[in-house]
């Protein structure tokens, strides 16, 4: 009987794909040390593979996976949504 907002904080996409050079990359690589290979396919760039973030924590534990998901990573917007209810007659 009362009107309902909202807020959501989506998770924040993956990059579909990461360039294979520049310093970026170096840090992306660093990141993700030996499972690199695990983690990303060799594409123009390097694409990120089927089920990253679990596997990067699997491979990486979390502290480390989270360093890198954070590197790989696209800003998301903060989702508001109303639902207005009308009181019957």
């Amino acid at each position: 009987v009362g009107n309902i907002a909202r807020v959501t904080f989506p998770a924040r996409p993956l990059k579909s794909e990461i360039k294979g050079a520049g310093k970026s990359f170096l840090v992306v690589l660093t990141a993700a040390g030996k499972a690199f290979n695990k983690l990303f396919e060799k594409t123009h760039g390097w694409k990120l593979r089927d089920d990253f973030r679990q596997r990067a924590e699997d491979l990486l534990g979390q502290h480390d996976a989270t360093k890198l998901i954070k590197l790989v990573t696209s800003k998301s917007a903060t989702q508001v949504s109303y639902e207005i209810k009308e009181n019957p007659a």
